[in-house]
């Protein structure tokens, strides 16, 4: 796990695993929107959101509050 910056610099986010350069992970940028994903390694297989526990605090405004995971099977090469 890596704790990488967005490609804007304004917030970091946890990276998992390692992609193979010339991947097309490898391309994927932590603050991409959903339609730039998608534009890059096509549509998702399946999605899952998952409520986090700061969801519940009162007046939290602090990050994440959800994460929202894509599944995309693997692909014979």
């Amino acid at each position: 796990m890596q704790i990488v910056k967005s490609r804007d610099g304004k917030f970091k986010a946890e990276k998992i695993g390692n992609q193979a350069s010339g991947c097309k992970f490898s391309k994927v940028q932590i603050g991409m929107t959903m339609g730039e994903v998608s534009a890059l390694i096509g549509a998702p297989d399946d999605m899952a959101r998952h409520e986090t526990g700061k969801r519940w605090i009162p007046f939290y405004a602090g990050m994440p509050r959800s994460e929202l995971m894509f599944c995309i099977k693997a692909k014979a090469a």
